[in-house]
């Protein structure tokens, strides 16, 4: 039970407002991470070096694990 949006048990109003799209922010989040990840494998078969894949795949996971806490 996530205790900043619970108080004695129950969500208030404005909680309640919050959620969809806190919620649907972080579904955009992993949808385009997924996006990216898919085009990096498809430029691999146009001819990008899998060290290249590689590394744009790290960079892609520390600006993911950077952001989506803000959330």
């Amino acid at each position: 039970m996530n205790t900043l949006l619970w108080k004695h048990g129950k969500k208030n109003e404005k909680d309640k407002q919050c959620l969809p799209p806190v919620s649907k922010a972080k579904v955009e989040v992993r949808n385009v991470r997924g996006d990216i990840k898919d085009k990096l494998k498809k430029a691999i078969k146009d001819g990008l070096s899998e060290d290249n894949e590689k590394d744009a795949e790290l960079e892609l996971q520390e600006i993911h694990n950077k952001y989506p806490p803000v959330l």
